[in-house]
């Protein structure tokens, strides 16, 4: 959004960009997300900025250059923000195209994602071009589907190599006792992003269910 912002307002030359920064920022730290209906502001601060569009009193100074300096200033906020949620429009929409619903049944043929520690470079010098995934694998049945219902913690712990870390969330099964709570990776949770964007949320504004 910020490359989409700064492309309407540079000069020919792209030599003001540095000077576009401070409204970008403010714009975008004053604008909702879509995920928690609040602003970076707002979560933490408690409140919305004042900005300059919902303050309309009239001139009374002396100095004209002041005026059409919040003139301006207001103006340029306006055009930032409107730009600023059209391109996070434009950028839901195509994420949105890219994701489809996946479900496998028995006899489908599927790729397994191998995480780090399963792969083995057996003398390979480059580890980017190993490949990331093995199969194709032959669906034998279909696993009961669990449904996270909360996320209680996170924690990150270190994995075999010293300089891997390993991200983890304690997560509580719907319709399943508080017992069989059990850790599970970060990219495991796909699926379940907006649980974990909530359990940040409480973080943040000090209401954790621990």
């Amino acid at each position: 959004m910020l490359e989409e912002y700064l492309r309407h307002f540079v000069n020919a030359r792209q030599k003001n960009w540095v000077q576009l920064l401070d409204v970008a920022q403010f714009c975008f730290n004053a604008q909702a997300s879509s995920s928690t209906r609040r602003s970076p502001f707002e979560i933490v601060s408690g409140r919305q900025p004042i900005l300059p569009h919902l303050v309309d009193h009239p001139f009374a100074g002396k100095n004209p250059q002041a005026l059409n300096f919040t003139k301006e200033w207001k103006q340029t906020n306006d055009i930032a923000r409107a730009y600023l949620e059209k391109a996070s429009k434009r950028m839901k929409k195509w994420a949105d195209k890219k994701r489809r619903p996946l479900e496998f049944r028995a006899g489908d043929q599927v790729l397994i994602k191998l995480r780090p520690e399963q792969v083995r470079f057996r003398g390979r010098k480059n580890q980017r071009l190993v490949r990331k995934y093995e199969g194709s694998v032959e669906v034998l049945k279909k696993k009961e589907d669990k449904y996270v219902e909360e996320i209680l913690a996170e924690r990150v712990r270190r994995g075999r190599r010293p300089a891997r870390r390993i991200h983890e969330y304690l997560v509580k099964w719907k319709n399943l006792p508080v017992e069989e709570t059990s850790w599970k990776r970060l990219e495991d949770l796909e699926a379940w992003k907006q649980k974990i964007e909530d359990f940040k949320l409480r973080q943040l504004t000090g209401t954790s269910t621990i």
